[in-house]
């Protein structure tokens, strides 16, 4: 098993950039720029308003901290805040964090309860990244008897509602992050046992439709919403049951697939 090494979160000037080698995190402080979900604007990965720099050092770094845990998931930057998930890797409890992008001043912190289970050694307890509307975030998280998306103030790190969606069952671990489509929270559950993908109401957690699944090998697929001029937009994923599959965002019925 690999050794774990503490998790940083680094801030230089210009970009959001994942530093593999020290596991720390470069997120933008030139303007107010905004990384609300996994691989950015929509899931495209890119980002327009910087250039990549050139060089990385020590010179870059404005400030730089310590998380009380690790984990796979990306920060978000969202209005001068960069939002981590981390786990502690000997208890598994999550540890949600608030920083400001302008000094790394610590603005909230909230704990959430987890466990440690059997995953695979290159995955971690926090894996998911964190989904940012104008007012919430959005997280998830798996241990065997439950599969938790939880809402939280982004001013003040409360709790606005939490959603229990079941066991989940892989030898493997979690890994797929919640998206969001108009007042939607959208997460897919391909997993070993029962498998779905939900659409939760953003404002109250309730369950808007809920699209049985295959249930096969484990995926780690985040969705994307496709938008093409003149046509409905469809959620686009991918697993090892269905292959490439399209839904409707709104409804969740199945549009598509190529297995």
């Amino acid at each position: 098993m690999p050794e774990i090494r503490k998790s940083t979160v680094v801030l230089p000037e210009l970009f959001v950039v994942l530093v593999l080698s020290a596991w720390s995190w470069v997120v933008a402080n030139d303007g107010e720029p905004n990384w609300s979900r996994f691989r950015g604007p929509n899931g495209s990965g890119v980002c327009d308003l910087y250039q990549f720099p050139t060089q990385i050092g020590p010179d870059k770094i404005v400030w730089q901290v310590a998380l009380d845990g690790a984990g796979h998931a990306s920060p978000v930057v969202r209005n001068g805040r960069v939002f981590v998930a981390s786990a502690d890797p000997e208890t598994g409890r999550q540890v949600l964090a608030a920083y400001s992008t302008e000094n790394g001043k610590l603005i909230w912190q909230r704990l959430l309860p987890g466990e440690v289970f059997p995953k695979h050694a290159f995955n971690s307890f926090a894996s998911s990244t964190p989904a940012l509307d104008e007012k919430q975030l959005y997280y998830a998280w798996a241990i065997p008897k439950s599969l938790r998306l939880i809402a939280v103030a982004q001013e003040t790190g409360e709790i606005v509602w939490d959603k229990d969606l079941g066991p989940f069952v892989s030898q493997h671990g979690f890994g797929a992050s919640p998206i969001l489509y108009k007042d939607l929270v959208i997460l897919p559950n391909e997993q070993d046992g029962e498998s779905f993908i939900v659409a939760l109401d953003c404002a109250t957690g309730s369950v808007r439709w809920k699209t049985p699944r295959k249930s096969e090998k484990t995926a780690y697929s985040t969705p994307t919403i496709l938008r093409i001029a003149g046509a409905k937009d469809q959620l686009i994923l991918t697993s090892w049951a269905h292959g490439v599959a399209s839904l409707d965002p709104l409804s969740g019925t199945p549009l598509w697939e190529l297995p």
